[in-house]
């Protein structure tokens, strides 16, 4: 399985702060369950010691993660998602796609997980293209 090793050094704002968080800024496309994965898997560790994502950080203290492959870290739902395109048509058929329930005051939809709520590619976007 392929790897790549991330190296960082904790400055002075880092310190006494949880690692798990620190990490979240540091992977940021990396989701909350993929960091998670990283730390139950062993693969972070501070001065050569592995660390639970707990770790209250120090200045100075040098991070190292072991990352598989990206893919790997995202959720099974996510990978398999395709991409939302810029064209309204596609993202209104993306949007028809998650309807579980229509009625004309009501959608209840099941985002799939990965997808964002807001911004781009998000599900905020799908519906104004599906109901425009």
């Amino acid at each position: 399985m392929p790897y790549t090793t991330k190296k960082f050094m904790l400055g002075p704002n880092d310190a006494d702060r949880r690692l798990d968080r620190i990490l979240r800024v540091l992977l940021h496309e990396v989701p909350l369950s993929g960091i998670y994965r990283i730390f139950r898997d062993g693969n972070v560790r501070v001065s050569g010691k592995k660390v639970e994502g707990s770790y209250r950080t120090k200045a100075g203290d040098s991070v190292e993660i072991r990352l598989p492959a990206e893919d790997l870290l995202m959720p099974e739902t996510a990978r398999n998602m395709e991409p939302l395109q810029k064209n309204k048509n596609d993202e209104a058929r993306s949007f028809a796609r998650m309807i579980v329930l229509e009625t004309p005051d009501l959608a209840v939809i099941n985002k799939p997980r990965g997808m964002l709520t807001h911004g781009q590619g998000g599900v905020d976007e799908a519906a104004a293209a599906y109901y425009h």
